[in-house]
């Protein structure tokens, strides 16, 4: 198991310093504040330092990684097969139903379909994210987004 972990943070490490490459070739600040480079720039930073975090943590604690790390069976297995299909079916959705509706559908089908919760509760919780991420994205910080056949 110890080999696939190193193999793991090594490919983790060589794409963080991918996205760090990348991301120097963009304008790192503008006139007014950062520029498309700050970003990926910080983040392939964080994503190198959280690999060999890792790394650290595998070599000085390696009786947290005893065994093998198995992929769920059974129910299990089925549960992340529908998240999988619920999120790629949103992902296809969203350029024709628009960001809310998609998003809205794909709360209620996640807590209806895998989590088995209530339809109402699943309601209220699936318009009230779909709510907030508007007002957060859209009105908020002005994020224009694909709009839907009803113009939300």
């Amino acid at each position: 198991m110890r080999r696939v972990e190193f193999l793991g943070i090594l490919v983790f490490v060589l794409l963080g310093a991918h996205i760090v490459q990348q991301a120097s070739l963009l304008p790192y600040s503008e006139k007014y504040g950062p520029g498309p480079g700050f970003l990926p720039f910080w983040l392939g930073w964080c994503w190198i330092g959280l690999s060999l975090f890792h790394f650290l943590n595998l070599m000085l604690q390696p009786q947290l990684y005893p065994g093998r790390h198995t992929f769920p069976t059974g129910i299990g297995a089925v549960r992340v097969a529908a998240v999988y299909g619920i999120v790629l079916g949103a992902v296809f959705a969203l350029g024709f139903a628009g960001v809310m509706i998609t998003l809205t559908l794909l709360v209620m089908a996640i807590l209806i379909g895998v989590e088995r919760m209530p339809r109402v509760s699943s309601a209220v919780a699936a318009v009230g994210i779909s709510l907030v991420f508007y007002l957060l994205f859209a009105v908020a910080l002005n994020v224009p987004f694909p709009r839907g056949p009803l113009g939300i």
